[in-house]
């Protein structure tokens, strides 16, 4: 099976463990970085 690599951002720290917690729940969803600014996920 194929997995998909995903990048999350979110500035609400709660939200953002939350979503990565759901995520890992996802066999082929891989968790690669996650950021609370939108501007350090463009560099």
């Amino acid at each position: 099976m194929n997995t998909m690599n995903v990048i999350i951002a979110d500035d609400h720290p709660i939200v953002l463990f939350g979503i990565r917690k759901s995520l890992e729940q996802i066999e082929w969803v891989n968790v690669v970085g996650e950021f609370e600014r939108l501007h350090s996920t463009y560099q």
